[in-house]
């Protein structure tokens, strides 16, 4: 098949050629690597060929993922994330996606290239220095990324950057499920009298009177205790 050279079973090397650079005087070419039967990979080199006609992939072969994810967090979300949520997606996107997936050019992004990143977390995802766990992430960790790059290869997707969303493709991991551990009546008696004229006793007293969570506590401020209604705002 002309442009179609297969390179494994159900795996094809596209290549298509889009002229030649005046710069450069040499004739450049795309090269997409492909896995599935071979009508569908006649079909995707003759998507390849009306989009290069229409001049659509001559920069658009050239964007990396890394480069994208700078213009998705800057063109898509900026405007309607909170700070707090586009610190942590920018810690996902720095930490792992990047290091992992960052030099692949973002139109040749595969199933299996999303598949291995996935596999590597689970395995040996932490960057955080902290071994105590053999260095993996959670599959509830990683099944969060697993939701970004499908919310980032969606709008991709309709920006017509990408011709499908891969992530749609890949089962994500299972979210870890833990066995949660309630302490008895006579536990919390013991903590609530060994933190007794501490610093700790006030916070772990609320939390264990009222069900407030960690953040919760140490998110209170002078002005959400009304000391004369004996109110307290969460």
């Amino acid at each position: 098949m002309k442009g179609i050279r297969e390179i494994s079973k159900n795996v094809y090397r596209i290549t298509v050629s889009h002229g030649k650079n005046p710069k450069t005087g040499k004739y450049e070419k795309y090269q997409e690597t492909f896995k599935g039967s071979k009508r569908e990979v006649q079909q995707r080199r003759a998507e390849l060929l009306v989009e290069f006609s229409k001049g659509n992939l001559a920069n658009i072969s050239k964007l990396t993922f890394k480069d994208y994810c700078f213009q998705w967090l800057s063109d898509y979300e900026r405007n309607t994330l909170a700070p707090k949520t586009m610190e942590g997606y920018w810690m996902i996107i720095e930490r792992h996606l990047i290091p992992r997936l960052g030099n692949i050019p973002l139109i040749q992004l595969t199933p299996q290239h999303l598949k291995d990143y996935y596999t590597f977390t689970l395995n040996e995802g932490r960057v955080d220095n902290k071994r105590s766990k053999g260095g993996k992430l959670s599959g509830t960790t990683v099944k969060h990324h697993h939701r970004l790059i499908r919310k980032m290869l969606q709008d991709a997707w309709k920006a017509e950057l990408v011709h499908r969303n891969v992530a749609d493709l890949v089962t994500p991991p299972r979210k870890d499920t833990q066995e949660i551990k309630v302490a008895s009546k006579a536990q919390i008696e013991m903590l609530l009298e060994k933190s007794q004229g501490t610093y700790l006793y006030l916070p772990i007293m609320l939390a264990i009177t009222l069900g407030l969570r960690l953040g919760e506590v140490l998110g209170l401020k002078w002005e959400d205790i009304d000391l004369i209604n004996k109110r307290l705002t969460i």
